[in-house]
Formats: C-alpha cells, structure tokens, sequence
C-alpha cells in the first residue's frame, strides 16, 4: 500500500480497501473488542455479570428520522443494512429536531427482531421531526 493510500483511521486494522466489503472477515479486527459483559453468549442485550470473548461479531451504524405532524412523543423503527444473529447492542443519540434546539427526554430503544430496532422518544414541546445518529454491535448473522 502507498503512502498516500493509507487510511488514517484504519491503522493496522486492514492492509487494503479490498478487504472491505459485506461478508468479508477482516482477521486483524476482532482483536480490537477485548471483552463483553453479559447473561449470554450470543444474546448482546441481555444484562448480567458474565465476561465473554467476543466472536463472529460486527458493528453497523447510521443515521435515522422521523418526519411527522405537530406532537411531543412517538416512534419509528430503524431496519439494519444486515440482520445481526441475536439481539446486538443498540445505542442512539438525538442529532437535531425540527424546531431546533429542542430537548427529547427518554429516548428509548426495543429490540423488535434481529433485523428491527424500534426507537421511542419524548419531548417537552411539540416538534415535527427527531434525527438520530445510532450504533448497533452484536453477533454476525447469516
């Protein structure tokens, strides 16, 4: 690889662009999650004690709206590019609202299936548009 090609955020994660693509395991990636804390090995929402090594794993992430009429509470869902083999870890942060500047209490996120994120929020004043940033990390599906 070229000096000019290398990918400052990549690192060492991968020698070319090549590699990264639906499907392909890069080898030296699974090294970077060190452990998971848990109650099972392939269910990633489960709350408890255990430690596990992470296995066949990946992470996916995106942005999502809800475009809607005047209200101060509601829900959407967001679809993964690909279905995880269980329940994945779901985060989400509200990126903007229409009006802006307004402050979404009790953003709250449900698993609705391996493939389906079901997000609820709450708002104080009404709004017609929430939009989030989301990260979504679990076992690899099919």
């Amino acid at each position: 690889m070229a000096k000019d090609d290398e990918d400052i955020f990549g690192g060492d994660v991968f020698d070319s662009w090549d590699e990264v693509e639906p499907g392909h395991v890069i080898s030296k990636f699974p090294s970077r999650l060190r452990y998971r804390q848990g109650a099972d090995v392939s269910d990633w929402d489960k709350c408890g004690g255990t430690r596990y090594l992470p296995r066949n794993w990946h992470m996916q992430c995106g942005a999502a709206k809800d475009i809607f009429t005047v209200r101060k509470f509601g829900g959407f869902e967001v679809t993964y590019p690909q279905p995880f083999g269980d329940d994945p870890l779901f985060f989400a942060t509200v990126i903007g609202t229409l009006p802006g500047f307004e402050e979404v209490y009790a953003l709250q996120c449900i698993a609705a299936s391996r493939a389906v994120m079901e997000v609820y929020w709450w708002s104080v004043n009404n709004i017609t548009r929430i939009y989030i940033n989301w990260l979504a990390i679990g076992p690899t599906g099919l």
